[in-house]
């Protein structure tokens, strides 16, 4: 449920292709809660690109 995913750390933005990193940082006892967790990715391996970016930087 998402309010299970929210207790165990994980947001709701986040994206199934995370969870295949998390062996590489030794957390693969994670990965069956974040594939639980997540969603399909949005952009399934393909990249936006924009031609234009503007940070903002205040204070």
């Amino acid at each position: 449920s998402p309010d299970q995913c929210k207790q165990s750390g994980f947001t709701s933005a986040l994206e199934c292709s995370s969870c295949s990193q998390l062996k590489q940082f030794g957390l693969s006892q994670l990965d069956q809660a974040c594939q639980q967790c997540c969603k399909g990715d949005s952009l399934d391996s393909t990249k936006l690109r924009y031609q234009f970016a503007e940070l903002e930087i205040c204070g």
